[in-house]
C-alpha cells in the first residue's frame, strides 16, 4: 500500500526521485542515482519506501493529486469563463510532468495495477463535476441538462486524453520521435479547443 510521508528526508527523496524518473523513465532509473541526488544512503531510501516501485508510485500518486486539486480549483473558479476553463484544462493536461516518453508506459501500467487507489486520488466526491461553476456555465450556455453535461465532459476528456494514453501507439504508427510527438500534442490543443463548440 502506498503511504504519504512528510519528513524533510522523505521529501528530499521524493523530489530527487521525481527528477530522476522524469529524466530517465522508470526502467532506466537507478536507486543509486536517487540516493546520490537526495544525499541519503540506500538503506534509508528502502526504509522509507521499500524500493523503487513504491517510490515511483508515491511520486506518481502525489502528482495525480496535485493535478486533481488544481483542476478542481479551476473548474470551480467564478472568475474565469467557460472557454478559459477549457483552454486551461488542455494546457494543464498536455504540459503535465508525467508526459515523458520513458515514464508514460509505467505510469499507465501503475494506474491499471492500482486502479482503486488511483480512483480515490482523482475523485474528490461523487457530485464534483455536477456542482462546479464549470457545470453551471455549461448549463447557462446550452440550456441543457446535467445528463447532457456529463456526456459533454466525457467526450471532451476523450478528445484530450486519447492521444496521451495512446502515445506509444501514435509515435510508432506515425514514426514520430518524442519531439515530433510533443509538437503534435501542442497542435492538438488548438484543435481540441476548436472542436469544443461541436460537443456542446
Amino acid at each position: 500500500m502506498v503511504k504519504k510521508y512528510s519528513s524533510v528526508t522523505e521529501r528530499k527523496i521524493k523530489q530527487a526521485a521525481k527528477e530522476v524518473f522524469l529524466q530517465k523513465g522508470y526502467n532506466w532509473s537507478r536507486t543509486r542515482e536517487i540516493t546520490e541526488k537526495a544525499w541519503v544512503n540506500l538503506a534509508l531510501l528502502n526504509y522509507y519506501f521499500w524500493g523503487k516501485k513504491e517510490l515511483f508510485q508515491v511520486v506518481m500518486f502525489e502528482s495525480l493529486e496535485d493535478f486533481r486539486d488544481s483542476m478542481f480549483e479551476l473548474l470551480d473558479d467564478k472568475n474565469t469563463s467557460f472557454e478559459e476553463k477549457i483552454d486551461w484544462f488542455c494546457t494543464k493536461y498536455y504540459e503535465s510532468d508525467m508526459l515523458n516518453a520513458k515514464t508514460l508506459p509505467f505510469v499507465l501500467e501503475s494506474i491499471r495495477e492500482n486502479l482503486p487507489e488511483v480512483q480515490k486520488k482523482i475523485i474528490k466526491d461523487n457530485t464534483l463535476f455536477t456542482k462546479t461553476v464549470f457545470s453551471q456555465q455549461y448549463l447557462q450556455k446550452t440550456w441543457k441538462t446535467i445528463s447532457d453535461f456529463k456526456e459533454f465532459f466525457v467526450n471532451f476528456l476523450w478528445l484530450v486524453v486519447f492521444p496521451i494514453v495512446w502515445a506509444p501507439i501514435i509515435t510508432t504508427f506515425f514514426d514520430f520521435n518524442w519531439e515530433q510527438y510533443r509538437d503534435f500534442i501542442k497542435k492538438r490543443k488548438e484543435l481540441v479547443i476548436k472542436l469544443v463548440p461541436d460537443l456542446l
